[in-house]
């Protein structure tokens, strides 16, 4: 079983080395690890360029640089299909892995061919490291090692498993995923660090510049920082708006032309682009299949910090905020929309769960937007199998308290 490691980076100076390091210390090494740049702004090529550098990596860790901004679902979905390894890891600039993530999670694959998605548990921690111990932690591991399936009902109910604890096999992928987010699949590309330049510029890599230009085919190595700093770049767009470009349904199709976006690449699709994240399009899939299984083992933390792309949130305080809520709502509206558009779900129980959960997250909007106690409790007891039960409290707070 080879391992491919991939990571879709942007702007990650401040925490992209530790993330790399603890990649690196892994008592399983990856056969490959892929990283691509989409138009970062700060230090990140760099640190990323002198690292693998300085670990003399350069066979196995290969560092791509878009020529125009992806965004954040369609550089993942773009580096993924770079990957050759049997099974991928999905890897965040801003996390830190246990030193046996690779190790414990290959063997769960291996005893378990059943298993086309497996997770594992993650903690949470700050901007300086810190553990962070929250009442609305999405996971928590109670050390049992127990390996779990995961249905799509409970994916869609809770989603708790961000990309950094997924691995997935390639095969599966390829065969099942790539088409539906307008990926064609570039097959194999060669053994590990035999790719010839030739072979490279017909796997699916970046071929918006020049060889001259870019480096070997896509990798960064062969320009100065300043002259890669400066491709795609937001121009004006605040630290603030540049963070949420990636996020689904942050911005039109219309409006993602004018960001630099490549909508001809592998992840278009006719010039409409796949925006669902890549992490509950793999587990959506795999659940729906009965592939999807989550081990009770914490082998990573996740960091939350103020430029989280995701802008995920765990304190009580913002999500108890009306108009945020609304966002997030309609944010996963979008996304399910998306699911049915593209057709994802192939089984019609699994399109009936998506259905269902449409309704009753349209409910829940429009309750929190009446503002009435009434229609909050009537839609939870409606949909009391799509809500759990700390949504509907929270909910409850928000309409009573007219928090804004």
């Amino acid at each position: 079983m080879t391992v491919s490691v991939c990571m879709g980076i942007y702007n990650g100076e401040k925490y992209i080395e530790e993330q790399l390091d603890s990649i690196l210390r892994q008592t399983r090494r990856a056969e490959e690890v892929i990283l691509c740049d989409d138009c970062s702004t700060d230090r990140t090529v760099e640190i990323v360029r002198l690292f693998i550098e300085r670990n003399g990596l350069q066979e196995s860790w290969r560092l791509y640089c878009n020529g125009e901004n992806r965004g954040y679902p369609g550089n993942f979905y773009y580096v993924m299909g770079l990957c050759a390894g049997d099974v991928v890891f999905l890897a965040d600039q801003d996390d830190v892995w246990a030193e046996t993530k690779l190790e414990r999670m290959c063997a769960v694959l291996e005893e378990h061919p059943e298993a086309e998605v497996l997770a594992c548990k993650f903690g949470l921690m700050d901007g300086e490291g810190e553990r962070i111990h929250a009442v609305m932690a999405p996971s928590r591991s109670l050390g049992t090692r127990k390996l779990r399936q995961v249905g799509l009902r409970e994916i869609f109910r809770k989603y708790q498993w961000p990309g950094m604890v997924l691995a997935y096999r390639n095969g599966w992928y390829r065969e099942r995923g790539m088409g539906i987010c307008g990926q064609e699949s570039p097959g194999p590309c060669g053994e590990y660090g035999s790719r010839s330049h030739e072979d490279v510029g017909q796997c699916g890599e970046e071929r918006n510049r020049s060889c001259e230009d870019a480096g070997p085919c896509g990798e960064y190595g062969s320009r100065s920082r300043e002259d890669a700093g400066h491709r795609g770049e937001y121009g004006s767009q605040s630290r603030e708006d540049a963070g949420h470009r990636g996020e689904y349904g942050s911005r039109s199709h219309e409006d993602a032309g004018q960001c630099g976006e490549d909508r001809s690449g592998p992840c278009g699709n006719g010039g409409l682009e796949f925006r669902v994240p890549h992490d509950i399009f793999l587990c959506a899939m795999a659940a729906e299949e009965g592939a999807f299984f989550h081990m009770d083992e914490e082998l990573a933390h996740h960091r939350r910090h103020d430029s989280n792309t995701a802008a995920e949130e765990h304190r009580v305080g913002k999500l108890l905020q009306r108009e945020r809520k609304l966002w997030e709502i309609e944010k996963y509206l979008r996304m399910l929309g998306e699911f049915e558009e593209r057709r994802v779900l192939r089984t019609e129980a699994g399109k009936r769960i998506l259905r269902e959960k449409t309704r009753a997250m349209e409910g829940r909007y429009e309750a929190l937007q009446s503002g009435r106690i009434w229609q909050v409790l009537r839609a939870a007891a409606r949909d009391w199998r799509q809500v759990r039960a700390v949504a509907v409290v929270c909910d409850l707070m928000i309409v009573r308290g007219g928090r804004e």
